[in-house]
C-alpha cells in the first residue's frame, strides 16, 4: 500500500457536501511509519493515533464549537482502509463520528488495529468533558465499526496502574462488526449523571461484537445513566484471566456484566470462559 505524505490541500466539495476523512491521507510516512513490536514479531506499522489528531485538529478549524442548530456537522466520517496499524495512545472522541473500516467482527479482519500493552484503544466521551475542554459537544451518536482491535502482548499490567480498556464507551453510541482481543476489559459502558463530570450512554448498542482473552470482563455495563441498551449476538470469550488479581479494583469478573440500574437487553449472546 502506497502512502503518501500528509497533504491538506482543499478538496471542491459539492454543494450541502461535508467532508470525510481517509485516514490515510493524514499519516507522514517518514515519522508515523516505523518498527512496532507486537507479540513475537517486529512490524513497521504507521501510527493512527497521529492521524486522528490531525483530523480532529482539521474538523475544530472548519465545524465550530458548541450546537449550531440541528442539521449541522458537529464531526465526520473516517475510513480506515485494510491493513494492520497502530494505536500508539487511546484516541478520545469529543463529536459525532463514524470509524468504519473495510472488515472486523471475527478472525480474519482485514482492518486490523494494535495498541501498545497496557494501553486503550478509543474512547467515546459525553458532552460536559468535551465541552470543559473545549473539544466540541461529545461524541454521543458515534458509531465505530468493521475492524479489529488488539493490544500487543506483554508483561503483566501492574493491577495498581489504570487498567486498559479496548473501547470505553460514556456517551451513547454504536459499535458493530468489531472484533476486540486482549486489554484488562475488551468494552467497558459506564455512564452516571452522579459523577463528576456527568456522563450518559443511554440507549447504548452493540452489534456483532466479539470480545476476547481480556484480564477482566469481556462486556461491562454499569452505572446510572447505562440503561436501556442492546447488545445483539455479543460474543464474549476467555474472558478473566486475571480476575481474582483485579477484583480488588473492578470487582467480581465475568465474560459479560450487566450491572446498569434499570437493565438492558442482550439478543443471542454468547459468552465462555
Amino acid at each position: 500500500m502506497m502512502i503518501t505524505t500528509l497533504t491538506l490541500a482543499a478538496i471542491a466539495l459539492l454543494p450541502g457536501e461535508d467532508k470525510s476523512y481517509l485516514i490515510t491521507d493524514h499519516i507522514v510516512q517518514e515519522t508515523d511509519c516505523v518498527d512496532r513490536y507486537v507479540g513475537a514479531q517486529h512490524l513497521t506499522l504507521c501510527d493512527l493515533s497521529r492521524a486522528f489528531k490531525r483530523i480532529e485538529d482539521d474538523i475544530r478549524a472548519t465545524v465550530p464549537v458548541g450546537w449550531q442548530g440541528y442539521g449541522t456537522r458537529s464531526g465526520g466520517k473516517v475510513t480506515i482502509p485494510p491493513g494492520r496499524w497502530w494505536l500508539s495512545e487511546p484516541v478520545r472522541f469529543c463529536r459525532q463520528m463514524t470509524v468504519s473500516g473495510a472488515g472486523g467482527g471475527d478472525w480474519g479482519a482485514p482492518t486490523v488495529l494494535y495498541t501498545p500493552h497496557g494501553s486503550g484503544g478509543f474512547k467515546i466521551a459525553y458532552y460536559y468533558e468535551c465541552q470543559a475542554e473545549g473539544l466540541g459537544e461529545g461524541a454521543q451518536g458515534t458509531v465505530l465499526e468493521r475492524f479489529a482491535l488488539l493490544e500487543a502482548t506483554g508483561a503483566k499490567t501492574p493491577t495498581t496502574s489504570p487498567p486498559a480498556y479496548g473501547i470505553l464507551v460514556e456517551a451513547r453510541s454504536e459499535i458493530r462488526d468489531v472484533w476486540v482481543r486482549g486489554f484488562v476489559q475488551g468494552v467497558r459502558i459506564s455512564a452516571d449523571h452522579n459523577r463528576n463530570p456527568p456522563t450518559n450512554a443511554n440507549l447504548w448498542r452493540l452489534h456483532n461484537v466479539v470480545i476476547s482473552a481480556t484480564e477482566h470482563d469481556g462486556i461491562f455495563v454499569d452505572g446510572g445513566d447505562a440503561n436501556g441498551g442492546v447488545a445483539v449476538a455479543p460474543n464474549a470469550t476467555s474472558a478473566c484471566s486475571r480476575g481474582s488479581a483485579w477484583a480488588g479494583t473492578l470487582g467480581p469478573c465475568a465474560c459479560i456484566v450487566m450491572s446498569d440500574f434499570i437493565g438492558s437487553t442482550l439478543i443471542a449472546a454468547h459468552a465462555s470462559g
